[in-house]
């Protein structure tokens, strides 16, 4: 079990383990977002806790700029999993990057020029521009922003879509 964990203005800082989030409560230094009511229910010798998916922190912590590091897992992450030409489901394991303009031709390993496929996409593909092998991108690829990128390597939770930007 995971719980988001927010700056005092409610930023994403990073998602943790259930553990981690206990001792905050406890110690007073986070707390229950207002107006948020998702909870996990633990058990404890005294009973069952009940403890918030997301907890704001009681004070604000400096976080230094973070620039997400344009690799293969990161590339999944952003596009959800999903082959960005076909659509299907990807895992870890049957994920590909693509590079939209090929390495051969100048296309450059950066955000705006890779994106998650299929195997079969990407050796349709090959060596090409999607245009000239009739395929057309289901959206295009972008430099992603940390919180999106936490919260989808951890799973993110329908109580959570307030603090996801894209």
């Amino acid at each position: 079990m995971n719980i988001l964990v927010l700056n005092a203005s409610e930023e994403v800082i990073d998602v943790r383990p259930i553990s981690r989030a206990m001792k905050l409560i406890v110690k007073g230094k986070a707390h229950k977002p207002s107006g948020f009511d998702d909870y996990h229910e633990v058990s404890t010798p005294d009973g069952v806790m009940r403890v918030p998916t997301a907890l704001k922190m009681a004070y604000y912590v400096k976080i230094p700029y973070r620039r997400i590091p344009c690799m293969r897992i990161n590339i999944l992450r952003r596009d959800g999993f999903e082959c960005a030409y076909c659509g299907i489901k990807l895992t870890g394991a049957t994920g590909t990057v693509d590079h939209v303009t090929p390495q051969s031709k100048g296309g450059k390993h950066i955000w705006a020029n890779v994106v998650s496929a299929c195997k079969k996409c990407n050796g349709k593909k090959d060596d090409k521009r999607p245009e000239d092998v009739g395929m057309k991108l289901r959206f295009a690829p972008y430099v992603p922003k940390h919180d999106a990128t936490v919260i989808h390597a951890f799973g993110k939770r329908e109580a959570w879509e307030r603090w996801i930007i894209t």
